[in-house]
């Protein structure tokens, strides 16, 4: 290869010889190779649409100071979308972050954090390549900080957030799988102290992105309130209660509900995991049951949730709230009454707490006369 080939950025053969360089890990050649011809990190001619940056970004083994050479070379490259699923070069180097987060820290010296929020074809940002990729904490942690957080509001084409796309890296994998496996055959409380370490390090993670998330003085007891707003998949939310302390079935949102409420209200999940969704809660949080403004029982009825869905559990968690009445002085079958909705929830909801205790359809007979 001649100085004067160099002279066309369009080379072929420069490219070849580059990656060829990279391959075979040949960094010395590539870096003086760089130091000669300075102007390479600026040719947007590689394959696929990629830079130098691209090159080097996309294999682990890249030592970091030619990352640092090239990225100082042409910071804008840093910007540059590649032609085959439009990543960047940090959602490059967010794939290789399992060990340090160097390389990261060496790109943001360089590039502008509004990058870090750029969508790739799937629409995830470099949070969730390195999600997706088993990075380290700090680099979750780098990621965040570099963009005051706001890489947490953006979500993928599909609308996972980081969280949900870190739980389906971890569990996908072998001991991932094995051990939530297992946790979830087991229906009581763990410590995580006790379970293996990938599971902790993975939990950690968890926590940080989702209480981030949440908001910016959260803390462990809003966990369960922080993964409802991150809209986690139902078997991640059944291993948080598992592991969360009672406190977090009990935290209230600056509304003042707590999560089972929150459930009730806000109705989160498809039809198809409503009910287990409420199940988890009340199953491990039972002394949230009789905290409410209103009890659950006349929550799910308010918000019309049917009783196989919901109504049926909250009552059997606590048959006496079938006594009590709403704030505007109906018992749970005459509120169903009032509320509507589709007839046979409705139906269905009213027929099956009359049958619970049909007296109180005569209660209810009583004090309308009384009140006459």
């Amino acid at each position: 290869m001649t100085v004067g080939r160099r002279n066309d950025a369009n080379d072929a053969d420069i490219h070849q010889k580059i990656q060829k360089w990279i391959d075979e890990q040949q960094w010395d050649e590539l870096e003086a190779f760089v130091h000669a011809h300075p102007r390479i990190a600026h040719d947007t001619t590689f394959p696929n649409g990629w830079t130098l940056l691209h090159c080097v970004t996309s294999t682990a083994n890249t030592p970091i100071d030619l990352i640092r050479m090239v990225a100082a070379a042409n910071p804008d490259a840093m910007g540059i979308p590649d032609e085959r699923f439009q990543d960047l070069p940090f959602h490059f180097v967010c794939r290789n972050l399992q060990t340090s987060a160097a390389k990261l820290h060496v790109l943001l010296q360089h590039g502008s954090s509004n990058w870090l929020l750029q969508r790739n074809e799937f629409g995830g940002t470099p949070l969730h390549s390195a999600c997706n990729h088993n990075a380290r904490l700090e680099a979750l942690q780098a990621l965040v900080q570099a963009t005051d957080a706001q890489i947490l509001r953006v979500r993928t084409f599909q609308g996972h957030h980081c969280v949900t796309t870190l739980w389906q890296s971890y569990s996908s994998t072998i001991p991932g799988h094995l051990c939530v496996a297992n946790l979830l055959l087991v229906d009581k409380k763990q410590d995580v102290e006790e379970l293996p370490r990938h599971f902790q390090l993975f939990w950690d993670k968890c926590q940080y992105l989702a209480l981030s998330s949440y908001t910016a003085s959260a803390s462990p007891p809003d966990l369960l309130h922080a993964f409802l707003r991150c809209n986690v998949p139902i078997h991640l939310l059944k291993v948080a209660v598992r592991l969360v302390k009672d406190e977090a079935f009990l935290t209230r949102d600056k509304d003042g509900l707590i999560p089972l409420h929150w459930v009730l209200q806000n109705r989160p999940y498809p039809h198809l995991h409503e009910a287990d969704v409420i199940q988890a809660l009340l199953q491990h949080g039972e002394a949230a049951i009789s905290v409410a403004q209103e009890f659950p029982l006349m929550m799910a009825i308010r918000h019309k949730i049917p009783w196989s869905r919901g109504i049926r559990l909250v009552w059997e968690a606590y048959p006496s709230a079938i006594q009590s009445r709403s704030k505007e002085g109906w018992f749970p079958f005459l509120l169903a009454a009032v509320v509507g909705g589709k007839p046979l929830p409705s139906l269905e909801t009213i027929f099956q707490l009359l049958r619970s205790q049909p007296d109180l359809l005569l209660t209810s007979s009583s004090t309308k006369e009384g009140g006459k």
